[in-house]
């Protein structure tokens, strides 16, 4: 399966922080490099069902994830902004992952 990069573009992350405009005079360096949303976070229960031995990675630290998820809900609203270049629909798909399997890896997907 191909692998798609979600990083923003750099003028795209000077518009988004916690899916909020910023103001747009920030070095281009500045801003999420990643959409807000994309982040997953897993809290001791799931580290521990992972198996995940936490003294044994960093920040930084590549890993491959192979999860199913459900669907819970899915939305299209039009608006009259058209800031992104989407004709004013803003999409939504959320998505609750019902199972994972967390994997270490040496390999970029940069």
């Amino acid at each position: 399966m191909k692998l798609t990069s979600l990083k923003l573009k750099p003028k795209s992350r000077l518009r988004e922080t916690m899916g909020q405009p910023m103001v747009e005079d920030y070095p281009e360096d500045d801003g999420p490099m990643y959409p807000w949303g994309t982040e997953l976070n897993l809290e001791t229960e799931s580290i521990d069902k992972l198996g995940i031995d936490i003294e044994n990675v960093q920040a930084g630290d590549t890993v491959h994830i192979v999860a199913k998820a459900e669907i819970t809900s899915v939305s299209v609203r039009q608006s009259s902004s058209k800031r992104h270049g989407d004709e004013g629909l803003n999409k939504s798909l959320s998505l609750q992952l019902t199972a994972m399997q967390l994997g270490g890896s040496k390999d970029s997907l940069d």
